[in-house]
């Protein structure tokens, strides 16, 4: 009876070893992990892992209003004051404009990841922090996972990605609670979305599921992604399952806590969402079990963030990938093969990049205010960038690590 047992089990875990997308953690698995163990949306180390701060007022989801870095805060967690939170104050006072409806955005800028396993511990709210609660206020609090490239290359004015009208591909997994109802409805629920389709503008073919319920409070959002499509999950439950979607674009890591609508009049109210930390691995399908050992593992490891295979966990002179940081030009190197300038100025027309060689790589056209640069691999050294705005040229050298 125990061989056939043993036999039994050894057999079981075979054939879920083979399945298609089923991995676990290796030495050489990469992971991504933030504790958003931070100062400012302006720290220094927030910037050169990755993260940005949406601002302004163009390009959606938020209908036109305003976004603001000064939104994100990092707060200390009242239930252990050793751990730090990040969080979201998004607030209006029932009018619509820039200054009245200001949301909150912040995006890990290298898109890197597409099968495996994502992870967020967020607190969601049903309620305004402050001020009184407008149930006409349709507040949606998210975390999603987006990406699109290839293609025409065409930007939607605003948006804080080079989105493209004509994509040959194009990905994105949502979580996004709506505690006031969402898109004309009134019943409190989360959305789950996955888009995997060829355009953008028409996001086709999308998947959506909906779960009505409260989901505030902490909780584990977590999501499989593999080339048998998506697999949600809030703490241990599962809220959908698309298995139609074929996910197959490099994504990053995003969150965010915008206006879908808003109710007429009354005083200012802001509503907020902390998250606490966020979590990826590539090429594993893991569980809820799993995911939480191996953040035990790296806090225990007083890792506050990494980047990298977790063999390297253990070398103390290990450092993560620095992103370039040129505050007065801030260039952007989402991945080997992107490479994002934006740029103001009305006399702004175009962007020349030389090499490290000191030959030129390409000149770009200013186009929405960005020049982007993609499906050219870049390597790493001193690159310079020239442009002319207003009366002369101007040159910044910008450095890829």
């Amino acid at each position: 009876m125990k061989n056939a047992l043993f036999s039994a089990v050894f057999f079981f875990s075979l054939i879920s070893a083979l399945q298609p997308g089923f991995a676990q953690i290796t030495a050489n698995t990469k992971i991504i992990w933030d504790d958003f163990n931070y100062t400012g949306w302006s720290d220094t180390a927030f910037l050169h892992f990755g993260w940005r701060a949406r601002t302004g007022t163009a390009g959606t989801p938020g209908n036109g209003n305003g976004w603001s870095e000064n939104n994100i805060t990092f707060i200390k967690d009242a239930l252990d004051t050793t751990n730090m939170l990040m969080r979201f104050s998004s607030y209006t006072n029932g009018q619509t404009g820039a200054t009245s409806t200001v949301q909150t955005q912040a995006d890990r800028q290298p898109r890197e990841c597409v099968f495996g396993t994502y992870a967020a511990r967020i607190k969601f709210n049903n309620a305004a922090f402050s001020g009184t609660n407008v149930q006409a206020d349709q507040i949606i609090t998210t975390f999603y996972i987006f990406g699109s490239l290839e293609g025409d290359g065409v930007q939607i004015p605003g948006w804080s990605y080079p989105y493209c009208t004509n994509c040959q591909n194009y990905s994105e997994i949502d979580f996004e609670y709506g505690p006031h109802g969402a898109w004309g409805g009134s019943t409190q629920a989360l959305y789950n979305f996955t888009h995997s389709g060829t355009s953008y503008t028409s996001q086709d073919p999308q998947i959506g599921t909906t779960t009505p319920g409260d989901f505030s409070g902490w909780k584990t959002y977590w999501v499989t992604v593999t080339a048998q499509g998506a697999t949600y999950h809030v703490d241990n439950q599962q809220t959908a399952n698309h298995s139609t979607a074929k996910l197959n674009t490099k994504m990053s890591l995003n969150f965010n806590l915008w206006f879908n609508a808003i109710g007429s009049g009354g005083s200012k109210r802001t509503y907020v969402q902390d998250i606490d930390w966020v979590f990826y691995a590539e090429s594993t399908n893991l569980t809820l079990a799993q995911i939480n050992t191996q953040i035990a593992d790296l806090r225990a490891k007083s890792r506050k963030r990494f980047e990298g295979t977790i063999g390297l966990l253990t070398k103390i002179n290990y450092h993560y990938p620095q992103r370039a940081i040129a505050k007065d030009f801030p260039v952007i190197f989402r991945s080997d093969h992107e490479i994002e300038f934006p740029v103001s100025g009305a006399s702004m027309q175009k962007v020349t990049l030389l090499d490290p060689s000191g030959k030129m790589a390409s000149t770009l056209p200013v186009v929405q205010g960005r020049a982007v640069l993609h499906s050219q691999p870049f390597h790493r050294g001193i690159y310079l960038v020239l442009w002319k705005n207003g009366g002369g040229q101007k040159v910044k050298k910008v450095v890829l690590p």
